[in-house]
């Protein structure tokens, strides 16, 4: 598994993060399914294959709690069939506070 990043996000915020495969997929190899896991189900987490079925875009948030570190792990399934796990990393701030 790689991580792939490490973002810092608020309780209340919702963001959309872009994963491109390109480069690991072979040439007329695409995505199938996409299934995103948070180590905490209190992280609101949704994931959809781009429409030229290379990326995946995960919606992240809102919630979790100030302090938290929520693994947000990322599992592909190509029709090659290859499988690929993936994992984003989000510590909660509440910034505001």
């Amino acid at each position: 598994m790689t991580i792939l990043a490490t973002f810092i996000l608020s309780p209340n915020e919702s963001k959309v993060y872009t994963i491109g495969y390109t480069d690991w997929l072979g040439a007329t190899e695409v995505i199938d399914l996409v299934i995103a896991t948070p180590s905490d189900p209190a992280l609101d987490v949704d994931a959809q294959i781009s429409a030229d079925d290379k990326e995946v875009a995960i919606t992240v948030g809102p919630g979790g709690v100030d302090g938290d570190e929520i693994d947000v792990v990322i599992v592909i399934t190509t029709d090659a069939p290859q499988i690929k796990e993936d994992c984003i990393v989000f510590q909660i701030e509440d910034v505001c506070s």
